[in-house]
């Protein structure tokens, strides 16, 4: 039976109806009259159980809202939907963002199939249920969850435009990771046969990690603009979150720059290799699994290649540790709170922590505070 309903959240009536799968349907109105709201109510539900397919429906309904409110109904199939979103954001989004977006857009939109051309307001809660089974079969709880977390944006712009009157993505929960392996810091022995087992420039990139604690991508990056041997310091925009990072060049760092430059730097790449990676890929996929076959040349992560429909393997150690072996360090050694997170250039903490500015001397105190390696 047709009826309306206020959400508390907005100030328009929904319309409420079953359509000819005995699904119930609701649609956001666009007005706060109540009759109106209801006969519209109504009027879908007679329209739409005289159709018998998405886009039917889909025509008649967009031609019923106009004929009675006299405006054009917000709809939107879900693949416009989802390809206008991740269009809206580039601009605004890294590349690596970007790619997260698009590749769990595909997928969704792959295990739809032809029902990626209907209506987003077709997709159901259950449908979202089963979509997450369907990647738990395949990928492990992270890949699940985190595929979740890009549906569910995509739905809240939905939402947000008015193309559904409910989110379908809100009544199906993360799954537990109960067997996702603890990141941890590397210890220093691991450290140095992780050295060892590197050519020269993956030692300098381990080194910048360590004494640094920045992210790979953001190492990848890095030129010799960003280095200032007369000043002794570095100077890097971290792509992930925009954070300008100035910070003194721990001692055993600046003499492994002094060993490699040639007096005359230019604005090269640091890490050739690395660089000519991040620049074509904007992703540090290609990286990581270059580093996780040195370590395993270290004898620190044994790859062993999962069967055919189940979850990647995990580790405890990656290139990322090296963040949390800084952190470890700095912590460890007495640094405040609050200069650990500027100088491993963390976004989160207290309040006090986000307004807190340590000086040159707290930052000069915590770069000399890592061991040499």
């Amino acid at each position: 039976m047709a009826s309306i309903w206020k959400n508390p959240n907005s100030k328009y009536l929904v319309a409420c109806w079953t359509d000819a799968k005995g699904r119930r349907m609701k649609r956001s109105t666009k007005t706060t009259d109540k009759k109106k709201a209801l006969k519209l109510a109504e009027k879908f539900e007679e329209e739409s159980r005289a159709v018998r397919t998405a886009k039917q429906a889909r025509r008649v309904l967009t031609a019923v809202y106009k004929d009675l409110l006299g405006a054009q109904m917000a709809t939107s199939t879900v693949r416009e939907h989802f390809d206008g979103y991740i269009k809206l954001k580039t601009p605004e989004i890294s590349v690596a963002t970007a790619d997260y977006y698009s590749g769990h857009s595909k997928r969704f939109l792959t295990w739809l199939r032809e029902r990626a051309d209907d209506d987003i307001a077709l997709v159901t809660t259950q449908d979202i249920a089963d979509y997450r089974s369907h990647i738990a079969r395949q990928a492990g709880p992270r890949t699940v969850n985190n595929s979740l977390k890009a549906i569910r944006t995509f739905f809240g712009a939905a939402k947000k435009d008015g193309f559904v009157a409910d989110d379908p993505t809100e009544g199906v929960g993360t799954i537990k990771d109960t067997g996702e392996a603890t990141r941890r810091p590397f210890t220093l022995d691991e450290i140095k046969s992780v050295l060892a087992a590197s050519n020269p420039e993956w030692k300098s990139m381990v080194k910048f990690g360590f004494y640094l604690g920045q992210r790979l991508g953001d190492i990848a990056a890095l030129t010799w603009k960003n280095i200032d041997l007369t000043r002794k310091q570095i100077n890097l925009t971290t792509r992930k979150t925009s954070r300008k990072q100035e910070l003194p060049l721990p001692a055993p760092l600046l003499a492994h720059l002094l060993s490699v430059n040639d007096g005359k730097p230019g604005d090269g790449p640091l890490h050739p290799h690395a660089y000519e990676v991040i620049q074509k890929f904007g992703r540090v996929g290609i990286l990581s699994k270059e580093f996780a076959e040195i370590l395993n040349k270290a004898g620190l992560r044994f790859a062993v290649a999962a069967a055919k429909g189940e979850a990647r393997a995990k580790h405890e150690l990656s290139f990322h540790c090296l963040r949390h072996t800084a952190t470890t360090l700095l912590k460890d050694g007495g640094i405040p709170s609050s200069t650990v997170m500027h100088f491993i250039g963390h976004s989160t903490g207290s309040v006090s922590d986000g307004y807190t500015h340590p000086g040159t001397e707290a930052l000069e105190k915590a770069a000399a505070a890592f061991p040499e390696i």
